[in-house]
């Protein structure tokens, strides 16, 4: 048998203030402009895309399932020069039998 405790659960006050909004101050908003140069942007693109540092990233799957079912499908992220990337699927399922009534 399971057993469940139940609290209770009180609203918290919300701070007082501009609801929702933050705004920069003037040296914030400069130093994020200045930051964001054409390289830093494309290194972090990379990053984010998982191809950063020049290798090859991706993954492979498999599935088994009834009446013969089966499948496997591989997925490659390839650098290309400084600021290019592709990427590379493939796929192979069979979905096994089909019944019939």
């Amino acid at each position: 048998m399971l057993g469940v405790l139940a609290q209770p659960a009180f609203a918290q006050s919300v701070p007082t203030g501009e609801p929702g909004v933050h705004r920069l101050s003037d040296a914030e908003r400069e130093r994020i402009l200045n930051a964001g140069t054409e390289e830093s942007v494309d290194a972090a693109q990379a990053r984010a895309l998982g191809g950063g540092g020049g290798q090859i990233h991706g993954e492979v799957s498999a599935m088994i399932g009834s009446d013969g079912a089966r499948g496997v499908a591989a997925t490659a992220l390839v650098p290309l020069g400084q600021n290019g990337f592709a990427v590379l699927n493939v796929e192979n399922s069979r979905y096994g039998r089909i019944r019939h009534r």
